[in-house]
């Protein structure tokens, strides 16, 4: 007989009820993969149709929930079959034989399969391709670029207004970034939309939404109501002062309830009110910590309703200028996006949106189509449903009809675990349909069978209150706690010396201690995992071992760190994820080949293929072949030099035949094979087997050149493009993880993000990195529903005006990602199953800023684990908590201790253990040959500009350079106003033109590592020599710049003196602060200068003093451009910018040129060692 199943109570009404349609919340570990596997099985037992399978619709969120799902339901279905009575067995097999072709999949193969059997209908090819993500980037880049060129062409207003107002490359990036959100917009709504008429409509929600929100916001804020409650409970013996209390706590409610009419008399009196000067002093106070208490809730409330009173009704010109330039690009966004859907269309391809977009267009254009797809499908099965977008719930209700409520519909979803905003996801989505299902229909399902109690009950303390309008406390199926000691564990380390500073800094400290932890967890013998015993299958407790424990990161930026951490240890682990393929330099190895297969021309990717492992070749050897070439491509084209021993020989003539053999081919073969005759002619993939982690490296060489034969089997690319990609890849830090080389089950720690963690679960999870920043709002350009294209608007006059419409859904944006912040962690903690371990790494002075940490320290004290006190209302934040479900935490105050030590001798090295050995080794002398590569004894082979600076002037007879009284600023020391010379010409270089709004942040970066005195000295100072650089002429010009290079690092080749008899070329280094180029084609070569000295010199002195430097990178720029500069000058900063230019002539240029060579001839004579920029 067949056994049966058991179903706590929310199970069974989640499986059997039938009469109406379910919308089931189910919590973290609550099974709601079982209860989806139980009703489809309940949907086709015996006394069902027979064709019942082929008449229901699973949808799930990934393809690996689809095959889980898939393969519990055969697993189900096989046991039923060997249990069953004889008369079931026939129904069984029919079932089971059907099962490959049921239709459980997820959203993007439901709507491939509806579009290919409705291609008439949806005007598509039924035969149609798929664009992976990476191809479709490509073809888009490719499709935007030639669509605005044909704008151009046809004179378009649109297509011109933002080329001339953002520039060619930054019109390219808005239409990249907007015409894959078309999804979000209905592009009809707003076709012959007037300017005034969606300016009317921001200024609306300006004034009737969101600055309400704002008030609001602030009215609740936890300070303003500690402020109201201090007021409350003082009596100040200043008249004054208590006729401002009793003003402000009778009109604070007004900042939600006021009429909108007086709310700037509102703000002017609350602002007005909220100090204590003129109020009295301190001395009325009995107690003084009261009155610093309120004088600081003053502060706060004046600066927060300040902002708002500032912005309370912007100029209607504004919503004009930004609703202006709305349209403008929307208006272009729609031309490139329907270009772009003809050129798929041409090829017959589609991408994963369009695959969601034609159906849900489908179903609305064509109701028989709807009706035929909905009139196949009896149950339809939503999983994930909380991270479902817009798109597919329309598709989903055209599926169900009018039989959305009445049992059709089975969707499991959990608005806790809602994290994927980045992919369209909102929980809102599904809020709104579970509404709409009657009550008998909603379901929870919060019974947890992953974690044991402890776990359990610190989620519900830490959440309750954080996610109060929809969190469902979980309860435990085992009320035991089986595991030893608590539950919980504080990680938070800090480095002892105050020196250490810098976000990666305090993070190496956590890692050493979370290393140290899990070293220790390993190595104590005690029994703390409940799991199953796979002889008995019994569950007992058993040691921790490493497959026991994930780490898990909100990022992988700086993994890492952690990484080196575990090596440290010899700690086994598998990084799941991140973007650290692009980043491998087997990777770059092959993006340099095909770079120079694709330009010849290209020398730096030349140099890094003969380097690698495809040729091998040494830097002296490579150096030995340029230094009797005019070029390293030219080099290539010649027999090697007799001064190579014969090995080197023997290698350069290889590289120089196998790389003439690729370039000849390089038309004729596919990519793919191109790839593979690289390999195949030198051993790469053998070189790299020999290198630390070769198994790893060769699995990601493999996967590149899948990666290849994928991109090339869309027939739309050719090798240039390819190399394009790569290189984007590289530049963006494109998302591809490295290639798996352990299978899943591997016994070994394992390390991914909270995102890749979603529907796992681990004995022992470890949340690191906890005190990371939150990334902010963002600037992307975003396609709005209601507004239109929302995006930073252009400069005018060196000013950039507020985009209002962007600055309310920006700050609507922000809002939403704090709420998906603090889901991320619930993701994270219910992974845990026995142990969690929460970890932070966290300054010297124990700081935290991160949201986490103050979640955390709002219900904890994170130095003892005990429940926190509320500051504002003075009680236990977890009073209403009874004291047992209260959990027990453990807090580390200093870096667990481990007996471990690692081995100093190995008997057998594997080729992977080569380098670390031959890194301990004591290094021997140079063989004999490889002294006849070396420089000849004395000579210089490189030199930097900032040396010769020293040594011509030196030479020169003419007056010392400025020697003018210095008019200082009085409040700074010398070495202070030197160091602000140097601080801000270091935050200039990083300063974006048009993204002002980056400023202050850059600034703070750059003070970090200095004293907080200099800080809050330098840094109003720097800030407004940095407010004057963007109101400036220059930057006006770098916003139109169509190229520009900064921080440019040059080699200027030289001849050189005569040193033992032979001329020996020199080569002069150093770096152009800014090379760019304007919109009409004029090329300017500017260095910047800083310090008050340098803005009181007059412009002949200037030119003067810096005349042989710029002359020295004037010359180095014709060599990069092919052509002098139309403008060299020095861009002298201050409290204003002024520009100082050079000119030259070929006279001037020669004089300097003899200069330079005097200043050659000189290096080998003793000078000064001093070099100054």
């Amino acid at each position: 007989m067949p056994t049966k199943t058991t179903y706590t109570d929310q199970q069974a009404a989640a499986i059997n009820r039938r009469e109406v349609s379910i919308a089931l919340s189910a919590g973290a570990g609550c099974g709601k993969t079982f209860v989806l596997t139980q009703r489809f099985l309940k949907l086709i037992e015996p006394g069902t149709p027979p064709d019942r399978l082929s008449h229901i619709v699973a949808i799930t969120f990934t393809e690996r929930a689809a095959r889980e799902m898939r393969d519990r339901i055969r697993e189900t279905c096989l046991s039923q079959l060997r249990n069953c009575p004889v008369e079931e067995v026939g129904h069984w097999q029919t079932v089971i034989r059907g099962l490959d072709s049921a239709r459980i999949s997820t959203i993007h193969s439901f709507c491939t399969s509806i579009l290919r059997s409705h291609a008439v209908s949806a005007r598509l090819d039924p035969h149609f391709g798929l664009l992976e993500q990476g191809t479709s980037d490509t073809f888009l880049r490719k499709v935007v670029r030639e669509a605005v060129h044909d704008l151009l062409k046809q004179e378009n207003a649109d297509g011109i207004q933002m080329v001339y107002r953002y520039g060619l490359e930054k019109t390219y990036e808005l239409l990249i970034a907007l015409v894959p959100q078309q999804f979000r917009i209905e592009f009809d709504q707003f076709t012959g939309m007037s300017v005034e008429k969606l300016a009317a409509r921001y200024r609306e929600y300006w004034e009737k939404t969101y600055i309400p929100l704002q008030l609001v916001e602030i009215a609740n804020a936890d300070s303003t109501q500690f402020l109201i409650k201090l007021m409350s409970e003082q009596s100040p013996t200043n008249a004054k002062m208590r006729e401002r209390f009793q003003v402000l706590t009778a009109r604070l409610p007004e900042l939600i309830s006021g009429s909108e009419k007086l709310r700037g008399e509102l703000l002017e009196t609350l602002i007005a009110h909220a100090k204590v000067q003129g109020a009295g002093t301190k001395k009325d106070w009995d107690n003084v910590d009261v009155y610093e208490q309120i004088k600081d809730g003053f502060t706060d409330l004046r600066t927060a309703l300040g902002k708002i009173y500032e912005n309370l009704s912007p100029d209607v010109s504004q919503f004009l200028l930004a609703a202006e330039y709305s349209l403008v690009v929307l208006r272009a966004t729609e031309f490139v996006a329907k270009r772009y859907q003809q050129s798929k269309a041409e090829k017959g391809l589609l991408d994963f949106d369009d695959l969601l977009l034609q159906t849900r267009d489908l179903f609305r254009r064509d109701p028989y189509a709807r009706q035929r797809a909905a009139a196949g499908i009896q149950f339809l099965m939503v999983d994930e449903f909380q991270d479902t977008d817009p798109v597919q719930s329309e598709i989903v209700r055209s599926l169900c009809g009018k039989e959305l409520l009445t049992g059709k519909l089975f969707l499991v979803g959990d608005a806790k675990q809602s994290i994927y905003r980045f992919r369209r996801a909102d929980p809102e989505v599904f809020h709104q349909l579970r509404l709409e299902i009657p009550e008998a229909g909603r379901l929870p399902l919060s019974t947890n069978f992953r974690s044991q109690p402890a776990i359990l009950n610190f989620t519900n303390c830490l959440f309750a209150s954080a996610m109060e309008q929809y969190y469902e406390p979980l309860t435990p199926f085992d009320s035991e706690q089986h595991s030893p000691g608590a539950g919980i564990e504080f990680l938070f380390a800090a480095p002892d010396d105050p020196d250490v500073k810098g976000a990666d800094a305090v993070r190496e400290t956590e890692a050493d201690w979370i290393a140290a932890r899990i070293r220790q967890l390993l190595e104590d013998e005690t029994p703390r995992i409940w799991a199953k015993n796979p002889q008995t299958g019994e569950r007992e407790l058993r040691r921790a071992e490493p497959g026991d424990i994930c780490i898990l990161f909100r990022s992988l930026s700086s993994v890492s760190i952690y990484e080196k951490a575990l090596q440290k240890l010899d700690l086994d682990y598998y990084l799941v994820g991140g973007r650290a393929f692009y980043a491998q330099q087997e990777i770059y190895d092959l993006s340099n080949l095909c770079q120079y297969l694709d330009n010849p021309d290209d020398e730096l990717s030349l140099l890094g293929v003969l380097r690698s492992p495809f040729f091998s070749l040494s830097d002296d050897t490579i150096y030995s072949m340029v230094r009797n070439a005019d070029s390293l491509s030219a080099a290539m084209q010649v027999t090697p030099p007799d001064e190579l021993p014969a090995q080197q020989k023997r290698q350069v003539n290889y590289a120089q035949s196998v790389l003439a053999e690729l370039r000849s081919k390089k038309d004729r073969l596919s990519l793919v094979e191109l790839l593979n005759l690289a390999i195949e002619r030198t051993g790469y993939d053998a070189g790299l087997l020999n290198e630390f982690l070769g198994d790893r490296k060769i699995a990601n060489l493999r996967k590149l050149i899948e990666l290849a034969r994928n991109f090339e089997s869309s027939g739309l690319f050719t090798l240039k493009d390819f190399v394009q990609r790569i290189r984007d890849s590289i530049l963006e830090e494109s998302k591809e993880e490295l290639a798996a080389t352990l299978p899943e089950t591997s016994d070994v720690i394992r390390l991914m993000t909270i995102h890749q963690s979603k529907g796992l679960e681990f004995p022992i999870v470890i949340v690191a990195d906890l005190d990371r920043k939150s990334p902010g709002a963002g600037s992307d350009p975003f396609l709005h529903p209601e507004w239109g294209a929302l995006l930073g608007l252009p400069a005018e006059r060196g000013t950039v005006p507020e985009n209002y419409a962007f600055k309310m859904h920006r700050a609507l944006e922000q809002r939403a990602d704090e709420e998906e912040t603090v889901r991320l962690l619930y993701v994270a903690v219910t992974r845990a199953a026995d142990y969690l371990i929460l970890s932070a790494g966290l300054p010297y002075d124990r700081r935290y800023q991160s949201p986490w940490m103050k979640l955390l320290a709002r219900h904890f004290d994170l130095t003892t684990g005990t429940p926190a006190i509320d500051p504002y209302l003075g009680q236990l934040s977890l009073a209403s908590i009874p004291a047992a479900q209260i959990p027990e935490i453990r807090v580390h105050h200093e870096q667990p201790s481990f007996t471990f030590k690692a081995e100093k001798k190995q008997k057998e090295l594997k080729p992977s253990q080569f380098i670390p050995a031959l890194e301990q080794a004591a290094p021997a002398d140079f063989p004999n040959a490889y002294g006849q590569l070396l420089p000849q004894r004395g000579a210089r082979t490189h030199v930097s500009v900032s040396l010769l600076e020293v040594i011509d002037a030196d030479l020169q007879t003419s007056s010392p350079r400025w020697q003018g009284a210095l008019v200082a600023d009085a409040s700074l020391t010398a070495a202070e106003a030197t160091q602000l010379g140097t601080l801000t010409h270091a935050v200039i270089e990083r300063l974006e033109p048009d993204r002002p709004e980056l400023a202050a942040q850059i600034v703070e970066s750059a003070l970090f590592e200095q004293p907080p005195a200099v800080q809050q000295k330098l840094q109003p100072l720097i800030l407004r020599q940095i407010s004057a650089w963007y109101d400036s002429e220059l930057c006006e010009m770098l916003r139109s710049a169509s190229v520009h290079y900064r921080e440019l690092d040059f080699l200027l080749r030289w001849p050189g003196s005569e040193t033992a008899g032979a001329s020996t070329p020199i080569t002069v280094t150093g770096t152009i602060d800014a090379l760019f180029q304007t919109g009409e084609g004029r090329w300017v070569l500017l260095d910047y200068k800083t310090g008050s000295r340098l803005a009181q010199m007059t412009e002949e002195q200037l030119i003067e003093e810096y005349e042989f430097q710029l002359g020295v990178y004037t010359l180095a720029v014709e060599q990069l451009i092919g052509g002098r500069p139309d403008l060299t000058g020095l861009a002298v900063v201050h409290d204003t910018v002024r520009l100082v230019e050079f000119q030259w002539n070929e006279k001037r240029l020669n004089e300097i040129s003899g200069r330079l060579s005097q200043a050659v001839s000189q290096l080998n004579q003793p000078t000064p060692a001093t070099e100054s920029r």
